[in-house]
């Protein structure tokens, strides 16, 4: 990878990180994770695949990465809509579908499972603190902090891996 690759690569992963902090805040304070930032994080993976040199093979499995998400997680927000609950949100859903373009497949199903394990751990401790408040009904879980969660996690891995000891 050229210097300028190199510099291109680091940028977009900077920017991704910025925008999940983005994304984390937001979600906090409204509960809704803004399209802009979605959009933005969608389009930073392109600069980010052209420093990594991406090719033939790998744009088709980022797209059945892409797909495989966009079913599996559309069905899921499908199911919520039909049964008159909220499984998962819009901004949620868009989310997932932006990383797709991120990660490859095991890359993709690691960021899920760190995902739910931040999201676990997110939701006991809402349980904890709205019950210690007296607050009762559904709690909302702002669900974008466990997705980037998710991301740090196998960014993190794939980062210190990319250089050697």
């Amino acid at each position: 990878m050229s210097q300028f690759h190199f510099a291109v690569y680091l940028f977009a992963l900077a920017g991704l990180a910025a925008l999940l902090l983005y994304v984390v805040v937001s979600d906090l304070r409204t509960r809704r994770i803004p399209n802009g930032t979605v959009l933005a994080i969608a389009a930073l993976a392109i600069p980010y695949w052209w420093a990594r040199g991406i090719d033939g093979a790998g744009v088709l499995e980022q797209a059945a990465v892409l797909a495989g998400a966009g079913l599996v997680f559309g069905l899921i927000w499908q199911a919520g809509h039909w049964r008159g609950r909220r499984y998962l949100g819009g901004g949620d859903l868009k989310l997932y579908l932006a990383l797709a373009l991120w990660l490859p497949a095991r890359p993709y199903l690691e960021m899920l499972v760190w995902m739910s394990l931040a999201g676990f751990v997110l939701s006991l401790v809402i349980l904890i603190l709205r019950r210690r408040s007296g607050q009762a009904g559904p709690a909302r879980v702002p669900y974008g902090v466990a997705i980037a969660g998710g991301v740090f996690a196998v960014f993190g891995e794939l980062i210190v891996k990319h250089f050697p000891a």
